[in-house]
């Protein structure tokens, strides 16, 4: 079993957005037999509990020299110079381990060269166009890419917000969402400016909204506002909550955003919700352009927190029109798609992170949905949707067909993401496939197409209408080749 070490730090000036998306890649590391364990220093507001709280071993150490002063904004967050921090860290470590993954802006490539010695490999996940020492860089800022990193030597380079961290509960979430935002009109409004409220702009953004609105605010008790906070919202007749466990769901219930323009900011676009983000701290400046550039929400920066009311009022004003809401919710799915991390966990560490299971009677709902989406059967030979009992007749009989088999692509174990069927003939074997209406566009046909080489052997045909040019690209793609007019075949 390889053993994983995670290095990130939170407190009320770092925020938690770094500890909390290196728990996302540590809970998908567990499911795959990784050992992996947790070391931060005990800052004021650090998220320690968190860690414990979702089960992983989680070392403290407290050597914190607050008088220690550097020019370096970010060098603060340690404490203490690079060096003197690395041996802190590893005078705790009762234990060898395979990988050390950081998450750390005071953290630099001195740090890395000193702690390399004691791990096999090193991964950094960062966002601030540093040279590292380190074997993986991992950079999830939208619009980033591998030339951000092209004058360091690394064996691996991702980038862009298709490798954001998304705990496992928002891909639970995602075509929920994706339909639920076709009728969305922006009257719920969830304000939640990250688990430390850095820059102390929930009390200014929630004293500027209307008490007419239907408001949920997400605050740590620990904030230094949060009484404040808690004492207006009672005044507005606002929701105040504060330790939720499940924030995927506040989002998904929202209909508009507000909020910081860190980790949670991709959070929320995985989701599809209209969002108002503000920049909260200089590292955000990305994030802020990005956003911007794609439409997908609105930022402001260096806004003074009494004039933040107006900002607000416009957006809201803008949002209100139907087709501009759906334009932006659209265009937060189609940029942040959550899946880009699992093909690099598949590259990094050799695991199977998308798999094709055998389709069961448990499966049965989730395929009706797939297949009565609208627009979903536009391209099939029977166009017209089944009735729930007309579905479940036809499915339940086909766990029983031996010429009939029936997949379901799904990633990390237990999140589906699309059906696979094929059906044997006397003459030919026709697969076809349906993918999830959250995750059009992301290439997981292509992935279900080659899976199901290594289940089906022989010939495989496919029947595809010849305007469906997505379907045709994807086949070919994967060997099929054109036979007669809207048939493929791919030689086993």
């Amino acid at each position: 079993m390889k053993k994983v070490l995670f290095r990130a730090d939170s407190s009320l000036t770092i925020g938690h957005g770094h500890v909390m998306r290196c728990l996302s890649l540590a809970k998908i590391l567990v499911k795959y037999g990784f050992d992996v364990r947790f070391i931060t220093k005990d800052w004021d507001g650090s998220a320690h509990k968190i860690i414990t709280n979702a089960g992983f071993e989680c070392s403290i150490f407290n050597q914190v020299d607050k008088s220690y002063i550097s020019e370096n904004e970010y060098e603060n967050w340690l404490g203490d110079d690079e060096i003197t921090d690395a041996k802190e860290m590893l005078s705790c470590l009762n234990s060898k381990f395979e990988l050390l993954i950081l998450d750390h802006y005071g953290i630099n490539k001195r740090f890395e060269e000193y702690v390399a010695p004691h791990f096999e490999n090193i991964l950094v996940i960062d966002d601030l166009d540093r040279e590292h020492s380190c074997s993986v860089i991992l950079d999830a800022t939208i619009g980033k890419t591998k030339e951000n990193y092209s004058s360091s030597k690394y064996n691996k380079i991702f980038t862009g917000s298709n490798y954001c961290l998304l705990r496992e509960e928002f891909l639970l979430l995602r075509e929920k969402a994706f339909k639920k935002r076709l009728n969305d009109k922006g009257k719920k409004v969830l304000v939640t400016m990250g688990g430390a409220d850095v820059g102390r702009y929930t009390f200014p953004v929630v004293d500027n909204l209307s008490s007419d609105l239907d408001v949920t605010v997400v605050m740590n008790e620990k904030c230094l506002d949060f009484e404040k906070v808690s004492s207006l919202c009672k005044k507005k007749n606002f929701s105040l909550k504060s330790n939720i466990n499940f924030m995927a769901k506040e989002i998904l219930d929202a209909d508009l955003g507000i909020g910081a323009a860190g980790t949670s900011a991709y959070e929320r676009a995985f989701l599809g919700l209209p969002s108002f983000i503000i920049k909260t701290a200089q590292n955000q400046r990305d994030n802020c352009n990005g956003f911007i550039k794609n439409d997908l929400a609105r930022c402001i920066e260096n806004v003074k927190k009494d004039e933040i009311g107006g900002e607000l009022k416009n957006f809201i004003k803008e949002i209100s029109s139907p087709n501009k809401y759906h334009e932006i919710s659209m265009n937060n799915f189609s940029e942040v798609s959550g899946l880009g991390l699992y093909k690099a966990l598949e590259e990094i560490f050799k695991i199977e992170c998308f798999e094709l299971i055998s389709a069961t009677e448990s499966d049965i709902e989730e395929v009706f949905e797939w297949q009565t989406f609208p627009g979903a059967r536009k391209y099939s030979r029977d166009k017209k949707a089944p009735s729930w009992e007309e579905h479940k007749k036809w499915f339940l009989s086909s766990l029983k067909n031996k010429n009939r088999n029936m997949f379901t692509l799904r990633v990390a174990k237990n999140i589906p993401l699309g059906f696979v069927r094929v059906d044997f003939g006397e003459d030919i074997s026709e697969v076809s496939i349906i993918i999830s209406h959250g995750y059009y566009g992301q290439g997981l046909g292509k992935i279900a197409l080659n899976l199901l080489r290594n289940k089906v052997e022989g010939d495989l045909y496919a029947f595809i209408d010849e305007e469906n040019i997505p379907s045709k690209k994807i086949f070919e793609k994967c060997g099929y080749k054109m036979i007669k007019p809207n048939w493929y075949i791919n030689k086993g």
